[in-house]
């Protein structure tokens, strides 16, 4: 992983390979269907930009439908959802399920969304 040439601040925080859950070090070899979570430095330039949660309830807009679905602007990304204590690292297929908590990076307002202090 060392070898990738990530730009200057960005890390890869986590590595999912199939239901496990990798911390990386430099000799992590990455394979073909990881999925990784990224972490980067704040973007100064764009203070609009906010972290936030929503927990999704039954009658969300967004409960039954994979990611791919969903009907959100392209400001805004889905980075993590956590469902009874687990921690899934979204992709496209992922159904998002009544209790979901949704976290997400976002310039746009989303009604019922908290906001999340860093």
């Amino acid at each position: 992983m060392r070898d990738l040439g990530l730009p200057e601040g960005v890390i890869i925080a986590a590595v999912q390979r199939g239901r496990d859950i990798i911390v990386p070090r430099g000799d992590v070899v990455l394979l073909p269907g990881d999925n990784l979570v990224l972490g980067a430095g704040v973007y100064e330039d764009d203070v609009r930009i906010q972290l936030k949660e929503i927990i999704l309830q039954t009658h969300h807009p967004w409960v039954g439908h994979p990611l791919r679905d969903l009907d959100i602007s392209r400001q805004t990304v889905i980075i993590m959802v956590r469902r009874r204590n687990r921690t899934l690292i979204p992709n496209g297929g992922l159904k998002l399920l009544a209790g979901d908590k949704v976290f997400l990076y976002t310039q746009s307002h989303l009604p019922h969304a908290q906001d999340i202090q860093i």
